[in-house]
C-alpha cells in the first residue's frame, strides 16, 4: 500500500538526484534537495532525515511538497527527453523541481526600465560623464543614477546587489 504522499522515483530520476547530490559545483539549494528527494523516496521519515542531514524539519515538508507538485511534469518530460535521446531536458525539468517554490516577498522597488537604465549607465565610462574616475564606484554609481533622475533613491546595496544578480 502506497502512502499518499510517497515520493516514488524512475531509475534515470533516481541517477540524475544521485550526481546532483554529490556534485562539487551547484548550488548547495539543489544538492540539499537532491539528497532530501532521495531519502524520501527510500521511505525514510522527514523527521528522521533532518536529524541525519542536520536541517530544519520544515524544509523536508516543502520540498516534498514542491517535488510531488512537479511529479506529473517531470513524467511527461522523462518521456520526452528518453524519445528525443536528450536527457539534459529532464536533468533541466529535475533541477526546476528543486529549486524552491517562488516566495511572495514585496514587490520590486524599481521597473524592468529603471534597471535597464541603471545596467546602461554601469556600462559607460565614467571619463564620459566628466568624471575623474576611469571605473564606476557604488558610490559614483548611485550618484550618478539619482542625478539622471532614473531613480529617486537608490541604496548601495540594492545597486550592488542587483549588479550581482542574474538579471544581467
Amino acid at each position: 500500500m502506497m502512502k499518499k504522499f510517497q515520493i516514488v522515483l524512475t531509475q534515470l530520476q533516481r541517477e540524475l538526484l544521485g550526481v546532483i547530490s554529490k556534485q562539487r559545483t551547484g548550488s548547495v539549494g539543489d544538492k540539499e534537495g537532491a539528497t532530501i528527494i532521495l531519502g524520501l523516496s527510500q521511505g525514510s521519515t522527514s523527521l528522521h532525515l533532518s536529524k541525519i542531514l542536520n536541517l530544519a524539519w520544515r524544509k523536508f515538508q516543502r520540498c516534498r511538497h514542491y517535488w510531488l507538485s512537479k511529479a506529473a511534469g517531470l513524467a511527461a518530460t522523462e518521456t520526452k527527453a528518453l524519445a528525443e535521446k536528450k536527457v539534459y531536458l529532464l536533468r533541466t525539468a529535475v533541477l526546476d523541481a528543486l529549486s524552491a517554490a517562488p516566495r511572495a516577498g514585496c514587490p520590486s522597488k524599481f521597473s524592468a526600465e529603471q534597471y535597464g537604465k541603471i545596467l546602461a549607465v554601469s556600462l559607460e565610462k565614467p571619463a564620459d560623464r566628466g568624471h575623474q574616475i576611469s571605473h564606476w564606484s557604488l558610490n559614483m554609481l548611485k550618484y550618478e543614477v539619482e542625478k539622471r533622475r532614473i531613480v529617486t533613491c537608490i541604496s548601495r546595496a540594492q545597486l550592488g546587489a542587483f549588479l550581482k544578480s542574474r538579471r544581467m
